[in-house]
């Protein structure tokens, strides 16, 4: 798969203009699909494309070809050979040459079912909507490197999303939204190479690293369903009067207001970039608890700050831990400790919390970034320092602090133990959980889900698991193996 960490984009999917996706029903005799499903499936299609109309500032048009009737695959979905085990080898860096050969012979079949019923004329992409009640397919079918026959000639790119997609996700909802998952593939083959930044800088080879859940090029089931605005900007959906950019050398100090990337059709900075060198670069933006980024409320409103090294690629290797290790682009955040983060309260659902609130600053390279007003926007402080230094945390108040718009500050200024549910994906640990449960009373119903007054423990939702048999010890759910896909 062919992708870029900078300019240009090395993709096989048009990003701008009218491209053309075809989503195919199929079912098997030991997984039949409903007719409810179809008709959902067409209210993704919907989300999907409003979401490339608002995010792509109509740069993009998506035409879809979608026969409404289950199409029989020919044997049980079983037979097929993509179990978990054949997936995750192919996308851990092992011999993937089977497996591609393998979606191949499945998309080949999919794909004659349907010729009669759609024309493949200049398609660019084909999911596959699988049913619900699929097992054996898990967790997805997919490669984008493919040389499947059509009556009108070759495909070359065909997903769909398995069984893991139809279980509930760490933070609590029923199960996976289908349009941010297409979102997330069709992503790869514009020529993003996603899954960055999604660490923490100092903190990218521990578990969880990857958990930070801001955009959806670094998880597909991200709690803000936006793309980061690099990636934004290296597809051509931000326009330039979108962007504050200014070289590091040249740099004294300056105070810029930030629009949330969640917010669609407002006017405004989404971005400050920093030139730092002639690779890097630091990027800030903003974000809120709304729109697209619903899912992340009652938190979720602060501002990320990382920085993006174009020299480097990423190592996915990790993964199966939740590992991050290196990556093309990390976030910058205040360091902190479990009872300095309790007093601070959280800023994110997400494991992984790289949000600097109201009044936190961190310097990178001598370039100093810091929160000096929140409201209805944010507004923040780049100063360029001597002698040049990196710092992440502790964390210091930068003034002035008051708010902007509204006089109550958007986000959170206390801790989760005295106004928020928390639910056992936010912890490291059954320790950690505990520890949170026994400080906040009135809250705990999130982690203590059998309510036998032990936090995240065994028979509590996210709880301690022994990951199928694949873990020597307990831990909570989301640190399995597995416990999240590409």
């Amino acid at each position: 798969m062919l992708y870029s960490v900078g300019f240009p984009l090395d993709g096989n999917t048009p990003a701008a203009g009218t491209i053309k996706v075809v989503l195919l029903p199929v079912d098997f005799s030991d997984a039949v699909g409903t007719g409810q499903e179809i008709s959902d499936a067409q209210v993704q299609i919907d989300i999907f494309n409003e979401w490339v109309r608002s995010q792509s500032r109509s740069t993009l048009t998506v035409d879809w070809a979608f026969p409404t009737e289950w199409l029989r695959a020919s044997r049980p979905s079983l037979e097929y050979g993509l179990d978990p085990d054949s997936v995750y080898a192919a996308m851990r860096g092992s011999d993937a040459r089977p497996y591609a050969a393998t979606v191949e012979a499945f998309g080949t079949e999919v794909v004659a079912l349907a010729d009669s019923l759609v024309d493949f004329t200049d398609v660019q992409f084909v999911f596959v909507l699988l049913p619900k009640t699929i097992v054996h397919i898990d967790p997805h079918v997919g490669w984008f490197e493919l040389n499947i026959p059509s009556d009108e000639g070759t495909i070359v790119k065909l997903w769909g999303g398995g069984a893991f997609f139809y279980r509930p996700d760490s933070y609590g909802f029923p199960e996976k939204e289908l349009w941010s998952v297409w979102l997330h593939e069709i992503g790869h083959t514009w020529g993003l190479a996603g899954h960055a930044p999604v660490a923490i800088l100092g903190r990218e080879h521990e578990p969880q690293s990857t958990d930070s859940d801001l955009h959806l090029m670094g998880n597909q089931d991200a709690l803000h369903k936006v793309f980061s605005v690099w990636d934004q900007w290296l597809l051509g959906w931000l326009p330039e009067n979108e962007v504050y950019c200014l070289p590091a050398s040249q740099l004294d100090r300056t105070d810029v207001e930030l629009v949330a990337l969640e917010r669609s059709g407002e006017g405004g900075y989404r971005t400050a970039m920093i030139p730092l060198t002639q690779s890097s670069i630091l990027v800030v933006e903003s974000h809120r608890s709304e729109g697209y980024g619903e899912r992340a409320a009652p938190l979720g409103n602060a501002v990320a700050v990382y920085v993006v090294d174009t020299t480097l690629d990423y190592d996915r290797t990790g993964e199966a831990s939740g590992i991050a290790l290196d990556r093309f682009a990390v976030y910058l955040a205040p360091s902190l400790t479990v009872s300095e983060r309790f007093e601070r309260g959280r800023s994110s659902r997400a494991p992984r919390d790289p949000f600097l609130i109201l009044g936190e600053s961190v310097t990178y390279e001598g370039v100093a970034v810091s929160v000096v007003q929140s409201g209805a926007n944010d507004v923040v402080r780049i100063t360029r320092i001597s002698p040049p230094t990196t710092t992440v945390g502790p964390t210091t108040t930068v003034g002035p602090t008051t708010t902007v718009g509204p006089t109550t500050t958007v986000g959170p200024t206390g801790g989760p133990q005295n106004d928020v549910v928390a639910a056992c994906g936010w912890f490291g640990s059954q320790q950690e959980a505990q520890e949170w449960f026994e400080a906040s009373p009135g809250f705990g119903h999130g982690v203590d889900t059998n309510d036998d007054e032990v936090a995240c423990g065994v028979g509590d939702f996210g709880g301690l698991v022994d990951c199928g048999g694949t873990s020597a010890e307990l831990v909570l759910g989301h640190l399995c193996p597995n416990a999240r896909t590409e």
